[in-house]
């Protein structure tokens, strides 16, 4: 029997609108529109006399005054509510009667479209949530959520897929509503089972800030390479004050308020975060709300095991591999890059990265000996794939085959249902091999003088995306073939 699915996603997956006393857009407010142009624009008259004068010269308040102008929309009270007026963009129909212009976002969000012949778009479902504001609003709304759902399609039971953050907000949901035994599967993909450590080093401020490189691309992302060039005619000290006050001023303004981002933090972790957020007294009300959510979260396992005695399946599929960024004070953790193993997982085993474990179970330990499997909540409902980073997720297509597969067929229940799919496998991306193949394929259709190099390129790469079991050089080698056959570098 197939059952509706419900996508709950993750953190920069669900668009927030500023609204004025009118209720008219101001602007989005949520994820950041992080344009460098509109910042250079912003700083150029103190980036000038600062220059000239080689010191701070009210360069460091300029961009304090730019990261409070993005936090303010999303700013919180004493009680974790939202000060704004704020509207969260919500999509309460089924992705077969979306426009085509929320297709396309849903679709490039969470890679919808790679289940839909499984499940059908009429039964699949986007929740939406704010990334920054209250944990159990969230798993309220997923509530009220699940039963339209499940009034629209009359089904009994939904299955969810969580992602990333999505997977706090489930376990929030699954805490407080779980008992309902309205859930058939949770399927996360690189969820936070139990938080990340950047979370929990970011609210401690457990970081290293001495690492420039690795605290702008924390703060930029991508955009980070557009300022890099800059960095060496700035005036010593700057850096260090520009990176406290714009840290200070985002943890003040939204972090330290979102019961979301204190529900994130891993328990292990929790009572050096609050010792520092809740010091003296402060905020007694997102205390309590934190607090209760870790009191619930510290016995996961075992409303776990009750779900699944009622039914309720738990899946998990997480990369591992990659490194975290040197800022952060758990940089050692193995994971994905945001999530770490031991979280996305439901408890494995994982030597620091790049190390290996001294003792394991021979049945669950991974090929590189750095993960054993055996200590997780299910060990048969963990799939991993090294060198997975985090967001790359939704373009690995072996992933998606299995998400598809755990949300339409009942039979496919463990690591062990195909063995095309083992429990132990490597990151790849389909879409760029493709892309590639296709750059290929339209050479192949004019002129070309190395025909039998690319038409071999083309026939390698396509067997390759046949195989659902990867290598460990990823798709690394065959697009080198193609690239190569083409004429690129």
């Amino acid at each position: 029997m197939s059952y509706p699915v419900i996508y709950v996603p993750g953190i920069g997956q669900s668009n927030i609108e500023l609204l004025d006393k009118k209720n008219e857009v101001v602007k989005r407010a949520w994820p950041v529109n992080f344009e460098t142009k509109d910042i250079m624009k912003l700083v150029k008259a103190p980036l000038m006399k600062m220059l000239l004068l080689r010191r701070d010269a009210g360069f460091s308040d300029a961009l304090e005054d730019i990261a409070e102008e993005w936090a303010f929309a999303l700013r919180l009270d004493s009680n974790g509510k939202a000060v704004e007026n704020l509207r969260l963009i919500k999509y309460e129909k089924s992705y077969a009667e979306c426009e085509e212009n929320e297709k396309n976002y849903i679709n490039k969000m969470v890679r919808v479209d790679d289940i839909v012949d499984a499940v059908g778009a009429e039964n699949i479902f986007y929740f939406s949530y704010n990334s920054f504001g209250n944990l159990f609003d969230a798993a309220d709304d997923l509530d009220e959520f699940i039963a339209f759902v499940l009034n629209k399609t009359g089904a009994e039971r939904v299955n969810l897929i969580s992602i990333s953050l999505g997977g706090v907000v489930t376990n929030a949901y699954l805490y407080r509503y779980g008992e309902k035994n309205l859930i058939h599967r949770v399927v996360n993909l690189v969820a936070g089972l139990d938080g990340s450590v950047v979370i929990s080093d970011l609210l401690s401020n457990n970081l290293d800030m001495s690492n420039v490189n690795s605290v702008l691309s924390l703060i930029g992302g991508g955009s980070f390479e557009d300022i890099k060039p800059m960095l060496g005619i700035l005036p010593a000290g700057i850096i260090d004050t520009c990176i406290e006050k714009i840290y200070d001023k985002l943890m003040d303004l939204v972090a330290l308020k979102s019961t979301v981002m204190l529900g994130s933090v891993p328990a292990d972790k929790y009572d050096i975060v609050a010792e520092k957020v809740f010091a003296d007294g402060a905020l007694p009300e997102i205390k309590k709300q934190a607090d209760e959510f870790m009191t619930l979260h510290k016995n996961r396992d075992e409303i776990y095991r009750r779900l699944e005695e009622n039914g309720t399946e738990i899946y998990a599929l997480c990369g591992y591999g990659i490194e975290f960024l040197k800022i952060l004070g758990s940089a050692n953790k193995n994971g994905d890059g945001m999530a770490h193993v031991e979280s996305a997982s439901m408890g494995a085993t994982a030597a620091d990265i790049n190390s290996q474990l001294d003792s394991f179970n021979e049945k669950y330990v991974s090929p590189d000996k750095s993960i054993d499997a055996s200590t997780c909540f299910n060990p048969d409902r963990v799939w991993f794939f090294k060198n997975q980073k985090h967001g790359g997720i939704k373009f690995n297509d072996v992933a998606l085959d299995i998400v598809g597969k755990l949300v339409s067929d009942d039979t496919f229940n463990s690591v062990n249902s195909d063995e095309n799919y083992p429990q132990f496998n490597n990151a790849r991306s389909a879409g760029r091999v493709k892309k590639y193949i296709e750059k290929a394929e339209e050479k192949l259709n004019g002129y070309c003088e190395n025909s039998d190099e690319l038409e071999k390129a083309v026939h390698d790469a396509e067997k390759f995306l046949e195989n659902t079991i990867v290598p460990e050089c990823g798709d690394a080698v065959v697009i080198a073939k193609l690239k190569g056959a083409l004429g690129e570098k």
